[in-house]
């Protein structure tokens, strides 16, 4: 709810390339700071300046965010199989040489259809 909100502002990717890091920190406490009164007494260039710089960095915060908790989901996931693997089908499989290309390829054939992108095609083709 938070990203569609900032993202409702349609700023553009560029806006803020260009600006040294600092300068951008800088402008983004400042509108964090601030007071809803005191940012509405600026002047529009100003009071639109220091809000984007707040939105944009606020928005890749965000991302990051979500980057993070996705990876760490990936990874219990990840966990949970090897786990599973490994109770279900004791040392069958730990010992196998070149396990995942052949448990890829096992999915392929077993789901009757194409694993999608590049890490399943590189390892389709590397396995």
């Amino acid at each position: 709810a938070k990203l569609a909100l900032i993202d409702e502002f349609n700023l553009p990717a560029e806006l803020w390339q260009e600006i040294s890091r600092k300068l951008l920190t800088r402008y983004r406490a400042r509108a964090a700071t601030e007071s809803a009164r005191e940012l509405r007494r600026h002047c529009p260039p100003v009071r639109y300046a220091l809000l984007s710089a707040y939105c944009w960095q606020r928005r890749r915060e965000l991302i990051d965010g979500l980057v993070d908790l996705l990876i760490l989901i990936i990874h219990r996931l990840s966990v949970r199989a090897e786990k599973r693997i490994t109770t279900e089908m004791p040392g069958e499989l730990k010992h196998v040489e070149d396990k995942t290309g052949t448990l890829v390829r096992f999915r392929v054939v077993a789901g009757g259809g194409e694993l999608v992108g590049s890490v399943a095609q590189w390892s389709l083709r590397h396995g």
